[in-house]
């Protein structure tokens, strides 16, 4: 049911914010900004429902360990 939850919770907001895209269209101007912030909004309500549904800290979208790390750390990973 967990799985469910957060790929519902994805599908309403990618939903809304296609909604929104679909009238302003024909302005690029506004589309790039709310398309970007639909991207965004759809990534916090992902970690806000795992971090609730699945009671842990989600580490997939954590600000640590995201960035430096280079291809010669990958080899040492088991």
């Amino acid at each position: 049911m967990k799985l469910v939850w957060q790929i519902l919770a994805v599908v309403v907001i990618s939903a809304i914010g296609g909604r929104a895209l679909t009238g302003v269209r024909d302005n690029p101007w506004l589309a790039i900004p709310l398309g970007g912030i639909a991207v965004v909004l759809a990534v916090l309500v992902y970690r806000w429902v795992v971090g609730r549904a699945e009671r842990r800290l989600v580490t997939e979208l954590a600000g640590q360990g995201a960035r430096g790390r280079s291809c010669a750390d990958c080899s040492s990973v088991s």
